[in-house]
């Protein structure tokens, strides 16, 4: 069986695991003045270590992401933080791409609620990463039949067919 990395590039990865725990707090200090009124600094660091992706490359030229999972503690306490968190989720769920965004989209889903849809709804672009398409697929499935049904009918029409199948699925669902 080929080996994927080299020794080297194997050490640079771990290396950068290790690197991105330690500084992780100071990225998330240093990060493009994302302000967020009404929320104070310790919440803003958890809404941004929530959605945290590192990349790199190795000398070598090989590329890789470091990803560092949300914990059902800090989930909890997004979560806990309702509509005061949809301001950067949503910040992160628009501008963000990957991990990162797929994770916004995710928690937005969570907390859900009237302000929940338009972020899902953007995050259904079809310039979206599938698995977070997906995730707001399902997050709007949790909004009210009035404001769920339009945009699932909507999106049965969509040109992936893997989004169709599920938009057809979750409409299904939600007229039993």
């Amino acid at each position: 069986m080929p080996r994927l990395f080299s020794p080297f590039a194997w050490d640079c990865m771990e290396a950068a695991k290790q690197r991105t725990k330690l500084i992780r707090p100071a990225i998330l200090l240093l990060r493009a003045g994302l302000v967020y009124p009404k929320i104070n600094w310790s919440k803003r660091s958890l809404i941004k270590r929530s959605a945290e992706v590192s990349s790199f490359v190795t000398p070598e030229g090989i590329h890789g992401i470091t990803f560092s999972p949300i914990s059902d503690r800090d989930r909890a306490t997004v979560i806990a933080l309702g509509v005061k968190a949809l301001g950067p989720l949503t910040k992160i769920a628009d501008t963000g791409d990957g991990f990162a965004q797929l994770i916004a989209v995710r928690l937005i889903a969570d907390i859900g609620g009237p302000d929940a849809a338009p972020p899902l709804e953007r995050a259904l672009e079809p310039t979206v990463w599938m698995p977070t398409r997906m995730a707001a697929l399902y997050g709007i499935s949790k909004q009210s039949p009035e404001v769920a049904d339009p945009i699932l009918r909507r999106m049965t029409l969509d040109a992936d067919p893997k989004i169709r199948e599920i938009a057809a699925f979750l409409l299904k669902e939600a007229h039993r």
